[in-house]
């Protein structure tokens, strides 16, 4: 009886697991075009070379890409290293610092990745389409083309093969690709795989779809992944597990797409998680063998930061994780480590797209009530859908929302106070009066927050009508407002948020002014206020104040312009976090914490990280996955240990339990440095620089700089200063040039440092030694001419007067 309950359990947790749909980490797809100056369409490769940076080869031209931008190679390019091809359908890394490409009518080009330059490597092929080339371990060459595939050892001449035993079609290369034991699969269509072995080009044996369990007859072999020993065969139905051993490919379980067949796949690689991710013609697959979930993404118009094209010619996977999706209309890449960020924005299927948040409050039931511009919603938090309530499209801006019991709230809009009972979706100022008179005088304002003590609450009203206390219990308003005999000594009107410290002591944050309100005796007990002439560092930087937190020590202030403004109440000292410290931006609007010394702050430009101890920053934008840059003085709550900011475009997620605690290293180069002389713009590249000689005349010098993190690129800065002659560092710009103009001859040292994601900077900074050449008066041999000419002047002179 045990074992079949055992039995029942397990059935009924695997039925659930296969049937339940795959909720999985958001993804999110960055679009590379023209901006970044890809410039072309048709994607049709990529690879990684050795030292990072992502390689495309495309209708028009190679392109490299350094994290910022693209440097483009073709025939008659700007860059001074020309290829003689301009269509490139592969490319290939070889064993030393080259990669080789193939192209339509150029043949193969041999390219110096330190250098940049090009060689063109003669090769007696039977035509120069070529579609696929790969370089063996033993620096054997191998090339696919229209109707043959092509072999040669060294710098032999090529072995064409036309024929393939058991194919009687005519050879169309789909792929090259290693395996173990001195092998390599040559993928054919309409046939499989045929395995050759690289020292002698004979073929051993065959991987075709006839011996798997496919039920369609269009089962087809259509891409290999190799893991180790183990070899996986990506079919037109479904995955095929096995080994290669000597003579055959011996199989060990084939898995099936569910519900997917006849699918037309181009390309298939392998994550870290052994996730599958296959790309096709009908869209981008994720196949996840161990619970046999799938995952269809294609082209949705609505969803933003989505896939663009599934029509998908190439996948590739980077050593930083990122999957690189090579279609015909551009190229994308995927983040596959798991992100902290999860963005609400309404373009879930079947949700309302929210247009600017206000404010979040816990709805009670796994959701939250989201007060915007356009409305009332409530966002899912499980399944990432947001819907609008119906009836608040006509209240104009909801300002905030406030729970009176399990099913009522009130709604504070444009169009005054509102009653809400979720359960009769039913909103109205009449239910709200006809339960709460009280509020009769109130009902034609707005309020953005609210403060509860005890029975009481504290209302703040943004129409400069002061503080609002309501007495619940007793039926019972009072309002505190300046100008009033009933001023509780406030100092101004218009309070744009409420928040307690650690003592219980109630802060308004208002225009000019900061005060310390005591709830016990509804009075004003201290006011700290802007000073505008205040130069001695020991006030605020700025006016207008969004919120405020207590660190156990100092009161930290989010100012409108003015960055993040710490007072210690005690000894009345400041010290202040802003853009130069690393800040995103100074425009400061809500501030959560996250741990001891660490808190987030919500800006005009993105959120900021901040350790409040150190000062270090890390920055996170709208490609880190957040909703959008720009965020809200009253969108920021805390709930079951996440984080939520809202702004433009609806709001963002934080899960801090999967922020990282260290920077992932990258690679960082110099990897071009041009200079002008008279007007030609001369340019050299290289990525291992010993001391530069320019030339004499030589006043402008361009240094130009690489970040190899693609996923996090735009959180990369760099500085730089010049030994002996500057003092600091200078930021350097956000495309990564340093201009060093008006330079004198001479001997100079640039030291350039960069900061990373975490704020922290790079351990192992960059160094550019040069020397300019002094122009032929200003030697040291000329200058002595001079002296001894004007010497003997003197002398003469001198002879002549005795």
């Amino acid at each position: 009886m045990h074992r079949m309950l055992k039995g029942c359990f397990h059935g009924l947790l695997l039925t659930i697991l296969f049937c339940l749909p795959a909720i999985g980490q958001q993804v999110i797809f960055k679009n590379y075009s023209f901006a970044q100056g890809l410039n072309t369409y048709n994607i049709f490769r990529t690879f990684q070379d050795s030292y990072g940076f992502i390689w495309v080869s495309t209708q028009d031209g190679v392109f490299r890409f350094n994290g910022k931008q693209f440097a483009v190679f073709k025939n008659n390019n700007a860059v001074g290293n020309s290829l003689e091809g301009i269509s490139f359908f592969d490319m290939a890394p070889g064993k030393d610092t080259s990669i080789y490409i193939a192209g339509f009518k150029s043949g193969i080009e041999k390219m110096n990745i330190l250098d940049l330059s090009v060689h063109k490597i003669s090769s007696k092929l039977p035509d120069l389409w070529l579609k696929r080339i790969f370089i063996d371990s033993l620096g054997g060459t191998w090339v696919g083309g229209i109707d043959f595939l092509a072999y040669r050892n060294n710098d032999t001449s090529f072995r064409v093969i036309k024929n393939i035993e058991g194919f009687p079609g005519t050879l169309n290369i789909r792929f090259l690709k290693p395996l173990v034991g001195a092998r390599i699969a040559v993928g054919i269509e309409g046939f499989g795989a045929a395995v050759f072995d690289i020292k002698t080009a004979k073929k051993l044996y065959n991987i075709s779809a006839e011996t798997f369990p496919c039920s369609g007859n269009k089962c087809e072999v259509r891409d290999i992944i190799t893991d180790g020993d183990t070899v996986y065969a990506v079919t037109t139905e479904g995955v095929m597990k096995g080994l290669t051993a000597a003579d055959q490919f011996q199989s060990i379980a084939f898995y099936p797409f569910p519900r997917y067949k006849n699918l037309i796949v181009n390309s298939a690689v392998l994550d870290k998680e052994k996730r599958f991710w296959i790309g096709t013609s009908t869209g981008l697959m994720r196949f996840d063998l161990l619970s046999n979930q799938v995952e269809l993404y294609q082209v949705n118009r609505i969803k933003k930061r989505w896939l663009i094209d599934n029509h998908i010619n190439h996948l590739m996977i980077d050593r930083q994780n990122n999957l690189w999706i090579s279609t015909s209309k551009s190229l994308q890449m995927v983040s596959l480590d798991p992100s902290s960020f999860r963005y609400f924005s309404g373009d879930v299927e079947g949700s309302d797209p929210m247009d600017h948040v206000y404010s979040m409050v816990n709805s009670t039931d796994s959701g939250l009530y989201v007060t915007a511009t356009d409305g009332l919603y409530r966002a899912d938090l499980t399944t990432g859908s947001t819907k609008r309530i119906r009836g608040t499209e006509t209240l104009g801006v909801v300002h905030h929302i406030e729970n009176i019991d399990k099913d009522f709230w009130i709604v504070t809009s444009d169009e005054g106070m509102y009653g809400f009972i979720p359960s009769r979706n039913i909103i109205s100022k009449e239910i709200l009066l006809q339960r709460f008179p009280e509020w009769r005088s109130f009902a034609q304002n707005y309020f953005n927050n609210v403060f509860h003590a005890g029975s009481s609450s504290y209302w703040a009203s943004e129409q400069n009508e002061g503080l609002i206390k309501w007495e619940r219990d007793k039926k019972r308003i009072t309002q505190f407002k300046k100008g009033t005999t009933n001023n509780g000594g406030l100092p101004e009107n218009h309070i744009h948020n409420l928040k307690a410290d650690k003592k219980g002591n109630l802060w308004l944050l208002m225009d000019n002014s900061v005060a310390m309100f005591d709830i016990e005796t509804d009075r004003v007990r201290k006011i700290v206020t802007y000073q505008p002439s205040n130069k001695s560092g020991q006030g605020f930087n700025s006016r207008v104040f969004f919120d405020v937190f207590d660190d156990g020590k100092m009161l930290w202030f989010a100012s409108f312009g003015g960055g993040l403004n710490g007072y210690n109440p005690s000894t009345e000292e400041w010290t202040f976090i802003t853009e130069k410290d690393g800040l995103c931006n100074n425009s400061v609007y809500g501030i959560l914490p996250e741990k001891d010394s660490i808190f987030w702050v919500s800006t005009n430009s993105g959120l900021s990280r901040v350790n409040y101890y150190t000062k270090n920053c890390t920055n996170y934008f709208f490609e880190d996955g957040l909703q959008d840059n720009s965020f809200d003085e009253k969108g920021s709550l805390i709930l079951n240990g996440k984080l939520y900011f809202g702004g433009i475009n609806g709001f963002t997620e934080i899960d801090t339990r999967k922020i990282e605690s260290q920077a992932t290293p990258f690679p960082v180069y110099i990897h071009q440095v041009d200079y002008y002389k008279g007007n030609q713009l001369i340019k050299r590249n290289n990525l291992q620089w010993k001391q530069v000689e320019f030339p004499s005349g030589t006043d402008i010098i361009n240094v130009h700089l690489s970040a190899l993190t693609f996923a996090k690129n735009q959180k990369i800065k760099f500085s730089y200063s010049i030994a002996g002659s500057q003092e600091g560092y200078v930021d350097v710009a956000d495309d990564n040039i340093i201009t060093l103009n008006n330079l004198a001859y001479g001997s100079y040292r640039v030291n350039i440092r960069y900061r990373q994601e975490d704020g922290s900077f790079g351990t192992k900074p960059l160094l550019f030694d040069f020397y300019i050449v002094p122009r032929w008066y200003q030697n040291w041999w000329f200058k002595a001419l001079v002296f001894i000419f004007i010497l003997g002047l003197f002398y003469a002179f001198y002879a002549y007067r005795i």
